[in-house]
């Protein structure tokens, strides 16, 4: 159990330090990283919802996603250096997160996959896609296959 009003984002692989977002009463939300022995570090602080993150090695990079706006959410990609300087930032105009999946790093060749899917056009639903995000430039290159989800295997 997390105190607060916090739910776990993702969790660097090394150091064993979570990323967390937490949302006060006036229903701000921030993404906190916990390292062992420290209180928790801020790392962005908005009003937008926080939908999904991944963490680098110790935090040494993060990357958020976050959504706002209700007729047309705007998806917004963050990514975050560990005292929380913005390194970079890209709107997914046009994108909305498939429900029920994430934001992964592959750290091995600096890429973050997601699962996308177009904006829904006159209610009518399409096909979600794989995207594969250059984890630096933030450069979006998207996987003309249709699925449900995607995720990285990661080798036993």
């Amino acid at each position: 159990m997390l105190p607060g009003s916090r739910d776990l984002s993702s969790f660097c692989p090394v150091g064993a330090a979570p990323c967390w977002c937490s949302i006060d009463p006036t229903s701000t939300r921030a993404l906190e990283i916990v390292e062992p022995g420290q209180a928790p570090r801020t790392l962005w602080v908005g009003p937008q919802a926080l939908v999904a993150s991944a963490c680098e090695r110790n935090g040494s990079r993060v990357w958020a996603l976050t959504i706002e706006g209700l007729g047309q959410p705007r998806l917004t990609l963050l990514a975050l250096d560990r005292t929380g300087k913005r390194l970079g930032q890209r709107e997914l105009t046009g994108w909305e997160l498939e429900p029920g999946t994430g934001l992964e790093l592959d750290p091995s060749r600096n890429q973050l996959l997601l699962t996308l899917r177009p904006m829904a056009v006159g209610g009518r639903r399409t096909q979600a896609m794989p995207a594969l995000v250059d984890a630096t430039s933030l450069e979006l290159r998207l996987l003309d296959r249709p699925v449900r989800q995607a995720r990285w295997l990661v080798p036993g």
